[in-house]
């Protein structure tokens, strides 16, 4: 279930933002790379967005890849499509 105030949290930060829209085969790793970020960082970040519903963590070996859970997105940036 979507709570409208996690959502809101989780996107009001730069990083998660950036986050949502990465490539869906970039690592967690090489998003921290890119943003100037340490992972512990981005670890945080990701846990957010988790809590909030909006993101799963994949797992591919020592990979980590998020994937965006897009209906959650469009149910509360109100798409219907």
């Amino acid at each position: 279930m979507l709570i409208l105030t996690e959502v809101a949290h989780a996107l009001s930060s730069p990083i998660r933002a950036a986050l949502l829209t990465m490539p869906p085969n970039e690592t967690l790793g090489e998003a921290a790379a890119r943003l100037g970020v340490a992972a512990s960082t981005i670890s945080h970040h990701v846990h957010v967005l988790e809590d909030a519903g909006l993101v799963v963590v994949d797992r591919a070996g020592t990979r980590r890849y998020l994937r965006r859970r897009h209906r959650e997105l469009r149910i509360f940036l109100g798409s219907t499509t």
